[in-house]
């Protein structure tokens, strides 16, 4: 008996087709034991990005923002990864304003971002699931601005007296 190329085309068609019986493309129905399963993928943002998550928090009075933080971030994967730096001590052992004890029905990313402040910078790194919260003006720049201004020697301009047409 002769086999031609037509059967073994037909072969590794119908092989390949067992194969991959299995498995659908996006959007389509998966059968799942009995039942059919029509989405496959994850859509929720707040499984595909944890910080998008929104909770409900409530911190006690004496609750330092350094806690609330880190009650904040629980179940997200995500740490604070400075929450010990210098630049951040006074931040970090303030009690948190009492505006801010509780948040109702807010993404986790902005209650961060909130209980951080105005004067602070929040930096997420992804990759590494850190949460990275630095000064808006670095220190360095806020300490030789005032010895800038007392080193420089002010320019003597003459004033000129609108009245009386005088330089002085």
């Amino acid at each position: 008996m002769k086999h031609n190329n037509t059967d073994g085309l037909i072969r590794i068609a119908v092989l390949a087709l067992t194969l991959f019986a299995g498995s659908a493309l996006a959007g389509e129905p998966v059968q799942a034991g009995r039942y059919l399963d029509h989405n496959t993928n994850v859509h929720d943002p707040a499984q595909v990005d944890p910080l998008k998550q929104v909770v409900d928090l409530k911190f006690g009075l004496n609750t330092q923002i350094r806690d609330a933080l880190k009650l904040t971030l629980k179940g997200t994967g995500y740490q604070l990864s400075n929450i010990d730096s210098p630049l951040l001590a006074n931040l970090m052992t303030s009690a948190v304003p009492r505006a801010q004890l509780q948040f109702d029905s807010k993404r986790v990313i902005s209650i961060v971002r909130t209980l951080a402040g105005i004067g602070f910078n929040v930096e997420i790194r992804r990759a590494a699931r850190k949460i990275v919260i630095t000064p808006d003006v670095p220190p360095v720049a806020k300490a030789t601005a005032p010895a800038l201004a007392k080193k420089s020697n002010p320019v003597k301009r003459p004033t000129v007296c609108v009245f009386c047409d005088n330089e002085r």
